[in-house]
């Protein structure tokens, strides 16, 4: 009878510490790692917006990659109007996506760092201040990240590329 009642108490404290432990990391924002985001910046009042790349290498850091807009395949789309290092993109994105050295060595270390509570830091060419803001899951392996009201851009949405822009495996 003792033996059976210390088996119990066993396999209800494993059960106990496995359902805290998975809460416990389901609080917490890991950084992606070897993954391609469609990023968007969108301003308070919605009226502008900007896109970029973003590419993870192995290590979590990331490579922001302007571009005008996106096709609906997920394309850069480049246009007379675009910048220089708009027309750029669809080449660097391609390269970035092959190359884990040219990857490697473009990252950033302090582009996008995941902090405790749900905060991600942010920098880039479109945020060069390093801000941080609040992050929520979203659909389909996507995040946003809400920025507080003082930024320039509010919310900056994450969406996976379609499978044609993920990193070469």
């Amino acid at each position: 009878m003792r033996t059976l009642r210390n088996i119990i108490l066993v396999l209800t404290t494993t059960v106990v510490g496995a359902i805290v432990s998975s809460r416990a990391n389901a609080a917490t924002f890991t950084p992606p790692k070897n993954e391609a985001y469609q990023v968007t910046y969108i301003n308070p009042g919605a009226y502008q917006t900007k896109h970029q790349f973003a590419i993870f290498n192995g290590r979590g850091h990331v490579i922001y990659v302007p571009v005008e807009d996106f096709a609906a395949g997920g394309k850069p789309i480049v246009d007379d109007q675009a910048t220089v290092a708009e027309r750029q993109a669809p080449r660097l994105v391609h390269r970035y996506l092959i190359n884990r050295r040219a990857r490697n060595q473009a990252a950033s270390q302090t582009g996008f760092l995941a902090r405790p509570n749900q905060r991600v830091q942010i920098q880039s060419q479109i945020v060069p201040r390093p801000t941080t803001g609040k992050v929520k899951a979203g659909p389909g392996g996507g995040f946003t990240i809400t920025m507080p009201a003082k930024s320039k851009y509010q919310t900056i949405q994450f969406k996976p590329a379609p499978s044609k822009y993920q990193i070469k495996k």
